[in-house]
């Protein structure tokens, strides 16, 4: 009697030991998936946007370019401030470029908010209305640009001939020594205006290394609307200095994923060597006092952004465009920066 007993008291405990633990068990599994999906790296300075905050704010529309920050948020590049960055800059939270997935250098039109300045709050990003003409919840997918096949290039960019540029085609990586005396930026916002005037479905995108204040807005108004311009000022930080041109060849690159030809000119890339260097020797920490020849030091940057021009099967292209200044006395730099870009390009 008494083993009947002991087993009617397991039969009937069993069950319930059963399916306790499977119900925990699913509860725990369903929360760690929603934690998984929700945006990591929140930044901490963006306030949160209260009811007051937003009657307060007045509502403008501006586009630009996307920067996309390591912690996740962003800011815009836009056309009226050059790229340059201030307290005016429009940002954008980490959990809208993580909703729409919004990638490095793309072009986008968004409503704004503009704070007073007495809240010193910069302008943020309330609305996306536009991702690269397309609109955000139904844009389509494209495929990268580092798994795009290249060919080679074969037609010939129209420019004019006085130049010495002979046939440019797209695709290509040509470099121009221009005397500082004969003015540079002068030269290559002819050849800007040109490339725009004989090739109407030609995107140009000027970039300026260390500009005066006064420089971009002077360029603005001689280039035509369709010509995207980056510049860094002689006041930049150098950190800003070296990421310009490599914004502005990701910029490119999504260009050329959507299918479209693309010219990148470079003005001055003897000063983009020096700010390269300089951070190579801060990073390094050994600072050689009267040391010119230190262009060894930045050759791989230099190799992988002249190397960067392509021909792709879609139809887009890359062709970049870099200007050197040389004095009338070449110096030991100029003379080393020569035959480093000959043996890249």
């Amino acid at each position: 009697m008494e083993k009947k007993q002991k087993r009617k008291f397991y039969d009937k405990r069993a069950p319930r030991k059963q399916i306790k633990p499977h119900k925990f068990k699913r509860k725990t599994l369903k929360r760690r998936r929603v934690r998984k999906n929700r945006p990591h790296n929140r930044s901490h300075h963006f306030a949160p946007l209260t009811e007051a905050l937003i009657a307060q704010a007045e509502h403008e529309f501006c586009s630009g370019a996307v920067c996309v920050q390591t912690g996740g948020w962003a800011y815009l590049r836009s056309q009226a401030s050059f790229g340059k960055i201030d307290e005016m800059t429009p940002e954008m939270t980490d959990a809208l470029v993580h909703r729409f997935k919004i990638k490095n250098a793309e072009w986008i039109e968004a409503e704004i908010l503009k704070f007073p300045r007495e809240l010193s709050i910069p302008p943020r990003v309330f609305k996306v209305l536009s991702i690269d003409g397309e609109n955000p919840f139904k844009r389509t997918k494209r495929e990268p640009f580092y798994k795009m096949t290249a060919e080679a290039p074969k037609d010939e960019l129209v420019l004019d001939r006085s130049f010495a540029l002979g046939t440019f085609l797209k695709g290509e990586t040509r470099t121009l020594f221009f005397d500082r005396k004969l003015g540079v930026t002068r030269q290559l916002v002819c050849i800007a205006r040109d490339a725009c005037e004989k090739n109407p479905d030609l995107r140009v995108i000027y970039v300026l290394v260390k500009a005066r204040p006064e420089e971009p807005a002077e360029l603005r108004q001689n280039l035509p609307s369709s010509v995207e311009i980056y510049a860094s000022y002689i006041n930049s930080p150098l950190q800003i200095v070296a990421e310009v041109p490599d914004f502005a060849l990701s910029r490119a690159q999504s260009l050329a994923e959507q299918g479209k030809e693309t010219l990148l000119i470079v003005d001055g890339l003897t000063y983009w060597a020096n700010a390269l260097n300089s951070i190579k020797l801060s990073q390094s920490g050994k600072i050689q006092e009267g040391e010119v020849s230190l262009f060894f030091r930045s050759v791989e940057k230099l190799r992988q952004f002249l190397q960067a021009s392509w021909r792709l099967k879609n139809g887009g292209s890359i062709s970049i465009l870099a200007g050197i200044r040389r004095k009338s006395e070449p110096n030991v730099v100029d003379r080393e920066l020569a035959d480093l870009v000959s043996s890249i390009v």
